[in-house]
């Protein structure tokens, strides 16, 4: 392999700050819906119609809903949460784009109890209906203070893991180069 291939698979190895730096963003070119889609505690669910994406925010529950195919947002249609035994209806929030479960027993609920909840999604647009099931997780500390700490640690987290592939690339190539010189020099002590 020739020192630019062996560069660049180092690159590529020593650049794990750019994977972590990936969002919870939708996917594709389609116009993303007017709410951004959160970052976890939260869920995410598909269908082959139908991606969901959700969270406890607001004193409710939160819900974007996309198009699989196309990341188009899904605007006005019918959506029904049943968490445990109760069955409560989404109401579209047309100004952010997104469906919100504004129940305040069932985010007390929610949030009483960390770790996993089972959830079923009632999803009718237009002629087409799903049952979706999804999991919303929250953590033990979902305090909104601990939230942007955690965030900001995140950060730091990439860029030291950036500095440390980097720093992991730059000794590779020295090792390389001095490697390559010693062997020279070998070669022409021979001759």
């Amino acid at each position: 392999m020739n020192f630019i291939g062996t560069l660049a698979l180092l690159i590529g190895l020593a650049a794990p700050g750019a994977a972590l730096a990936h969002g919870d963003e939708p996917h594709g070119d389609a116009p993303h819906p007017v709410g951004t889609a959160p970052r976890l505690p939260g869920f995410e669910a598909a269908t082959e119609s139908f991606e969901l994406v959700g969270r406890v925010d607001e004193g409710a529950l939160l819900i974007w809903v996309q198009r699989f195919e196309t990341n188009a947002p899904v605007l006005a249609a019918t959506l029904q949460v049943e968490a445990g035994n109760r069955k409560l209806p989404a109401v579209f929030d047309a100004a952010r784009g997104l469906y919100a479960v504004k129940d305040a027993a069932l985010v007390q609920a929610l949030q009483a109890r960390p770790g996993p909840h089972a959830l079923v999604l009632s999803l009718q647009a237009g002629d087409e209906a799903d049952l979706i099931p999804a999991s919303l997780t929250l953590p033990a500390e979902e305090a909104e203070g601990d939230h942007d700490h955690e965030h900001g640690s995140g950060t730091a987290l990439r860029w030291r893991a950036l500095i440390a592939g980097v720093a992991l690339l730059v000794s590779v190539a020295a090792w390389w180069w001095f490697h390559r010189a010693f062997r020279t020099e070998l070669k022409e002590l021979d001759a």
